[in-house]
């Protein structure tokens, strides 16, 4: 099945500007949809949290700045301001 996914889709994806690691989450959370809606005899799965999975190579983390930098496609980046509590910043003077 990840050698028929990926024949027909990597291509188009990588044009699209995706990253090569970001495809093989698209087709694992893909393949999970496909899952949950034969589960549930063809019915629309039901989204119960939204979640965020972050790869490591997709973020820029400033900690003297307070922000992280996220990779959205190949030469796109997002830049986020963090919200900052002071408490956290005795874990910065450990570092």
């Amino acid at each position: 099945m990840w050698t028929e996914l990926h024949s027909m889709f990597y291509n188009r994806l990588v044009k699209m500007g995706f990253r090569a690691h970001h495809v093989s989450e698209i087709y694992k959370r893909a393949k999970e949809v496909v899952e949950s809606t034969r589960k549930n005899s063809g019915s629309k799965p039901v989204l119960r949290k939204l979640i965020a999975r972050i790869h490591t190579l997709d973020y820029r983390l400033n900690l003297d700045k307070k922000t992280m930098r996220i990779a959205v496609l190949h030469d796109k980046w997002v830049e986020l301001k963090l919200k900052w509590y002071s408490y956290l910043n005795k874990y910065l003077e450990a570092r």
